[in-house]
C-alpha cells in the first residue's frame, strides 16, 4: 500500500519540529518538508526528510512541487499572502489543503474555492491549530447542548508561553483595521478592544478584549444559525491598552511607543515553553432563558497546535474527511482532543439567566 504524501510548507521553525516529532512514528505517511528558497538554512537539521524549496511567485515551480502530494499543510504566514496561491494549486492537482490561519478574512478568501474543491473531491481546512480548534470545538459542542441559541461568546487565553514580538507586531499591524461581530444575524463592523470580558476558568481570571478579526465569526455563521457571536482574546495588559487606544493615535508620529511595548511584553523567541504553560479556550452559549458554559484547557499554543495538526493530518490520511471548505470543530468535534492526554474539556450544567 502506497504511503500518503504529506508536505509541510514553511515548517522550518519550532512548530514544524514539534509536528515532525508527533508524526515520526506514523509509518503510513511520507513527510516532505518545503519552504521558500530563502529559508533553506532553516532546514539544515532535517536531513532525514525529503526537502523541496520553491517560492510562491512562480506557478510552474509550485505546480511541479505539489502535483504528487496527497495533503499539503501550509505553515507559511502571513496567510493573506500565501493561502490562496497554494490552495488554488491544491485544487488544480487534487491535494487536500490545511493551514493554521485564524483570521476571518483568510477564511472568507479560502471559502471562494469551496465549490471548486467539491468538484475536485478534496478538502480545504484552515485553522487546524490552537488559535481556532478549541473555540471551534466549543462552539459545536455547546450548540448541541441548548435549543434556540441566541448568543455565543468565545474567548482564547494564552497567559504565558507563546506570545512573541513578531506575533504582537502582526496584531499591531491589524490594529488600524476593523473586524466583525455577528449581531442579530448580520455582520457588524467593530474595532478591536471596543469591549472587555472577564473570563474565569480553572481558578484563573482573565480580562480579555474583543478580537473581531478571529475566524470564529465566519465559522459559526457558516455552521450554525446562532444570530449573535462575539470573540475575545487575552493579551498582556500593556498590549491590550495599546489596542484599545490604537484608533486614536497616529503611530507614524509615535513609532517608539508600540515598539517599546512589544519589546516589554513579548518574547524574542519561543525557547522557554514548558509543561507548566497552559492555554485556555472559553465559550458561553445563551438562549432566551438559560445558558451553558464550557472551557478547554491545554498545553502551550505550540504543543497544542502540533498535536491537533498531527491528529487532523492522520484523519485526512485515513480517509476521514469531507469535500469542500470545512472547519475542524464542526467536522471532527471533540474527537480532535479526546486522545490528547494533557487537553481537558469542562462543561457546566445548564443554568437559568
Amino acid at each position: 500500500m502506497d504511503r500518503v504524501k504529506v508536505m509541510l510548507y514553511g515548517a522550518g521553525g519550532l512548530l514544524g519540529k514539534l509536528i515532525l516529532q508527533n508524526l515520526q512514528n506514523n509509518e503510513n505517511l511520507e513527510i516532505i518538508l518545503a519552504g521558500r528558497i530563502k529559508d533553506i538554512e532553516l532546514f539544515k537539521d532535517f536531513d532525514m526528510y525529503e526537502t523541496r524549496f520553491f517560492n510562491l511567485d512562480n506557478d510552474y515551480e509550485i505546480n511541479r512541487n505539489i502535483q504528487d502530494l496527497d495533503i499539503l499543510l501550509n505553515m507559511a504566514g502571513s496567510y493573506h499572502k500565501t493561502a490562496l496561491t497554494l490552495a488554488n494549486a491544491c485544487v488544480e492537482y487534487e491535494v487536500h489543503y490545511l493551514d493554521f490561519s485564524k483570521y476571518s478574512t483568510d477564511y472568507e478568501t479560502l471559502f471562494i474555492l469551496d465549490e471548486q474543491a467539491k468538484l475536485k473531491n478534496i478538502m480545504l481546512m484552515p485553522g487546524i491549530g490552537f488559535s481556532i480548534v478549541p473555540t471551534d470545538i466549543l462552539a459545536t459542542h455547546l450548540n448541541n447542548k441548548i435549543s434556540e441559541a441566541q448568543k455565543l461568546i468565545l474567548a482564547i487565553m494564552t497567559p504565558i508561553g507563546g506570545i512573541t514580538q513578531n506575533h504582537l507586531l502582526n496584531i499591531l499591524h491589524k490594529s488600524s483595521t476593523t473586524g466583525t461581530f455577528l449581531v442579530n444575524g448580520t455582520t457588524q463592523i467593530v474595532r478591536a478592544a471596543h469591549k472587555k470580558l472577564e473570563v474565569k476558568v480553572h481558578g484563573h481570571t482573565f480580562e480579555t478584549i474583543s478580537d473581531p478579526w478571529r475566524g470564529d465569526t465566519f465559522s459559526v455563521s457558516l455552521n450554525s444559525d446562532i444570530p449573535n457571536v462575539e470573540t475575545y482574546t487575552y493579551y498582556p495588559k500593556l498590549f491590550s491598552l495599546l489596542l484599545e487606544y490604537s484608533h486614536r493615535i497616529d503611530w507614524m508620529l509615535h513609532p517608539s511607543i508600540p515598539e517599546w511595548i512589544i519589546k516589554k511584553v513579548g518574547k524574542k523567541e519561543i525557547g522557554d515553553i514548558s509543561p507548566d504553560h497552559r492555554t485556555y479556550a472559553y465559550a458561553k452559549i445563551i438562549n432566551h432563558t438559560h445558558y451553558v458554559e464550557s472551557y478547554i484547557e491545554g498545553p502551550d499554543m505550540y504543543n497544542f497546535s502540533a498535536k491537533t495538526a498531527q491528529i487532523i493530518i492522520q484523519k485526512v490520511a485515513d480517509g476521514k474527511w469531507k469535500k469542500g471548505f470545512q472547519t475542524p470543530g464542526n467536522l471532527y468535534g471533540n474527537k480532535i482532543i479526546d486522545h490528547i492526554s494533557d487537553v481537558k474539556m469542562h462543561t457546566s450544567k445548564m443554568k437559568k439567566l
